[in-house]
């Protein structure tokens, strides 16, 4: 499986989530954040899991070997 985009859309979406978590965790142990810094907590991470996230790779013509299933139909 090629990675695209949405392989990255996923991780960032999951990377949001997992910020969400982590300050209701804080905030289970009595660690309050105010809510500006909670949202950056969330852009923060999802932008570096966006970020890390692997590239959309494309193939021109020419690239694909013979039998190739991702070869697109001409």
């Amino acid at each position: 499986m090629q990675p695209g985009n949405s392989t990255t859309v996923a991780v960032t979406t999951v990377a949001g989530a997992v910020a969400l978590v982590l300050v209701w965790v804080l905030d289970l142990a009595h660690i309050e954040m105010p809510p500006a810094v909670a949202s950056a907590v969330t852009v923060v991470l999802s932008a570096l899991a966006g970020y890390l996230a692997p590239a959309r790779t494309s193939r021109s013509a020419g690239q694909y070997p013979a039998g190739d299933a991702d070869r697109p139909n001409r």
